[in-house]
């Protein structure tokens, strides 16, 4: 807005450098006067054509040809607008940012809860994502789980969830998540929330197959079924008599459906039922169910004269190891897929939040569990989220959100994480059906 002009140059004679420009990376066509400065190869994203090179753009603000500074004023007053080698420049105010045709102060976020915020030192003219930050994807919350009546549709940050049980991330960004109760798999996709127009009988999990053009999977009652990209349902799994240890797919018996997950590195889909005695791990691939593990000793012993209740699996990026959470023992078992074998991999057997090495730490009720590209292991608690990672041959757990209060206006807080999901950038997504809302923590 604030103008500084320059002395003025004469305007270059441009059909007498026609014959040089031809010669030059640049084609600068007399017929486009929006952006005359565009490589004939063209340049990355936020990089323009200046002098036949390409180099640092503005913002990704289409750059304007210009003779004086009058030509440039852009409009906000929060920059300063200027000729400079016939091309306009608007640089933001040291304490602000231009973004997306919006001046904005240090400190402002996108929205109250987003981890989006400006910060000039780093980029004026775009949104900087401060690192180990948790904002909402979508939903508004109460202290209270949310009842029937508030379920809604339509923009994210105002829809209403009931009962969120888990929630998968596909390769373009598009959020799913179950209901336990209003028997829906949501859809959250550019800023809005919808619905997969058929209803299930129960559906307790969902996961998604990014290699294989983003196939949705969501386990229902004692059945599997395969979503497409245009809403299509069709039954992937189950509802067959064989319960052996290799059956075809449609001719399965499960157990409950438990969870879900697609391997990372053959697309097969793991399976966690729970069916009494018959509780296992089984994976899909080929068209086959083959069991994985099934061993009452682990699965099935009580402790404290409680039962092992399996809460969720999640599989290493290489699908040679499998974690199992064992909610009513508060504790973590590992599955080695190449060399056979279960043994336990964190926890003590008594409730707490106790960091420390995997073998001393405590977990209270761990539900879903996630595994990001770098192997580290994220577990979902009653209030908070922990993570695992090794530290040369050992294995430490750490909290990585946690929530001591029930308010549901602070951000970085949670209550209730049901489901997660870790996408392909290795940020962690949460089913937060205490707050009603769909979370994403970035790394």
């Amino acid at each position: 807005m604030f103008t500084t002009d320059p002395p003025l140059r004469r305007r270059p004679a441009w059909p007498a450098l026609l014959p040089l420009l031809a010669l030059l990376s640049c084609s600068w066509p007399l017929d486009n006067p929006v952006d005359p400065h565009r490589c004939a190869q063209g340049c990355p994203p936020g990089q323009r054509c200046h002098d036949g090179q390409c180099v640092a753009g503005d913002g990704g603000v289409p750059v304007k040809p210009c003779t004086q500074t009058s030509q440039c004023d852009d409009k906000l007053v929060c920059t300063k607008d200027s000729c400079v080698n016939e091309l306009c420049v608007n640089t933001p105010s040291s304490n602000e940012c231009a973004i997306s045709g919006t001046c904005m102060v240090a400190g402002a976020r996108k929205h109250a809860e987003s981890c989006a915020a400006c910060v000039p030192s780093t980029a004026p003219r775009a949104w900087t994502i401060k690192a180990r930050c948790m904002e909402t994807v979508a939903g508004g919350g109460s202290t209270k789980e949310c009842p029937p009546a508030a379920r809604k549709e339509g923009a994210a940050l105002s829809a209403r969830f009931i009962n969120l049980n888990d929630v998968a991330v596909a390769s373009d960004g598009t959020v799913y998540a179950v209901e336990l109760k209003s028997k829906k798999l949501r859809i959250i996709k550019n800023g809005k929330v919808g619905a997969v127009a058929q209803s299930f009988t129960s559906p307790s999990c969902v996961t998604v197959d990014r290699g294989n053009g983003d196939q949705v999977y969501v386990g229902d009652n004692r059945s599997i079924y395969r979503v497409d990209k245009s809403g299509k349902t069709t039954l992937f799994a189950g509802g067959g008599t064989c319960s052996g240890k290799k059956c075809l797919a449609l001719d399965t018996r499960f157990g409950h459906l438990v969870d879900l997950e697609v391997g990372r590195k053959t697309g097969a889909l793991y399976v966690l039922t729970r069916d009494g005695d018959n509780t296992r791990v089984s994976k899909i691939t080929g068209g086959d169910v083959l069991i994985v593990a099934q061993d009452p000793s682990k699965f099935h012993r009580k402790y404290d004269g409680k039962e092992a209740l399996l809460y969720s699996l999640a599989v290493d990026p290489a699908e040679q190891k499998i974690y199992v959470s064992d909610y009513n023992h508060h504790k973590i078992w590992r599955i080695d897929t190449a060399k056979g074998g279960i043994t336990l991999f964190a926890g003590t057997g008594k409730s707490g939040s106790m960091d420390g090495p995997a073998a001393t730490a405590t977990i209270t009720a761990p539900r879903d569990l996630a595994v990001d590209s770098k192997g580290r292991l994220y577990i979902a608690g009653y209030s908070d989220v922990r993570f695992v990672q090794s530290k040369g041959s050992n294995w430490f757990v750490s909290t990585y959100v946690s929530s001591d209060t029930l308010s549901a206006t602070v951000p970085g807080k949670v209550w209730m994480v049901y489901g997660l999901d870790v996408d392909a950038k290795d940020r962690l997504y949460l089913a937060d059906r205490g707050y009603c809302r769909i979370r994403v923590i970035y790394p």
